[in-house]
């Protein structure tokens, strides 16, 4: 009988631990806390100066790694040039290098942070810290989950960042779970449905030859739609734009690659182009911002052979 019960309570444990929901996507998404102000405000002075704040942010972070999204990118390391002044305006930021900061982290997901105090009239010490987390595609702004307000309870903190802590595991608990249950179901979609790029093809401004040129046994034109056909997420792709100079396409793309680990649209894009058309004379620059893909084609020369 004892054995028996033992091995029903060793069960219980083992789905408790391991069965939740989600679990598994979890480990794989990749995040980055993302502080938000509106107007414009340096951002990066702020963090430096004020380390309540810094550590509220922080806290945030390890709020997600106990819930499980083990792979959450602290937005601290990827600062640099820290001595420069950065501005975000609207949650984005407004310099090229802050930008590139935000734009080349290695995630899926950026979750936009406002973090307030709210102070009763006539006890400001007495108050409540008010988080509003949005999370959204790193590459396409798409929004992930939404929580205009989980706040902690009014009482005296010592810190920004301990009332954060408090709003996040216990006042604000329920409301921070449905913010997760929200992002987690929007990552299996991600997951299931691949992630939509824009993706253009050109041939340079000085080049003579034509989307309509032959390469092998068929137009370069068809070629490149081959390729696009072979690389589409579940075959999901469209035709969007064509000229004599461009093409322009709408893809669906996995955003992990077969071993299950993350991977950006421009890696998984690149990764087969330049064997695939060098094989009819042409080299392949990219250029890239966030979900928009530029491939220019350029006929190899006989001395670049």
């Amino acid at each position: 009988m004892h054995t028996r019960i033992l091995t029903v309570l060793l069960l219980l444990s083992w789905f408790d631990g391991n069965c939740q929901p989600g679990n598994d996507l979890r480990s794989r998404l990749t995040i980055m806390v993302v502080p938000y102000v509106s107007g414009s405000e340096d951002i990066g002075g702020r963090l430096e100066r004020d380390t309540g704040y810094r550590n509220a942010i922080s806290g945030i972070n390890s709020a997600l790694i106990n819930m499980g999204y083990t792979k959450t990118v602290d937005f601290r390391t990827r600062q640099d040039n820290k001595d420069n002044k950065h501005f975000i305006r609207n949650g984005r930021p407004s310099t090229d290098r802050m930008e590139g900061n935000i734009e080349n982290a290695p995630v899926d997901v950026l979750i936009e942070t406002e973090i307030t105090w709210i102070d009763p009239p006539g006890n400001p010490r007495n108050r409540r810290a008010r988080l509003r987390l949005k999370a959204v595609d790193a590459y396409t702004d798409a929004v992930y989950a939404d929580i205009p307000s989980i706040q902690s309870a009014q009482r005296e903190f010592p810190d920004l960042s301990t009332a954060v802590e408090a709003a996040l595991e216990r006042d604000g608990r329920t409301q921070f779970r449905t913010f997760l249950a929200q992002l987690d179901t929007s990552y299996s979609n991600l997951l299931r449905n691949g992630r939509q790029v824009n993706i253009q093809f050109d041939l340079g401004t000085e080049a003579t030859d034509k989307f309509s040129d032959l390469a092998g046994d068929e137009r370069l034109a068809d070629k490149i739609e081959g390729f696009i056909r072979q690389q589409a997420f579940h075959g999901q792709y469209e035709v969007v734009g064509e000229t004599g100079s461009y093409m322009q396409f709408s893809v669906y793309v996995p955003i992990v690659d077969e071993h299950g680990a993350s991977q950006t649209p421009s890696w998984f894009m690149g990764r087969t182009l330049n064997n695939y058309f060098r094989q009819w004379g042409y080299e392949v620059k990219l250029a890239t911002m966030r979900n928009w893909l530029n491939f220019t084609l350029q006929k190899k020369t006989a001395a670049g052979k």
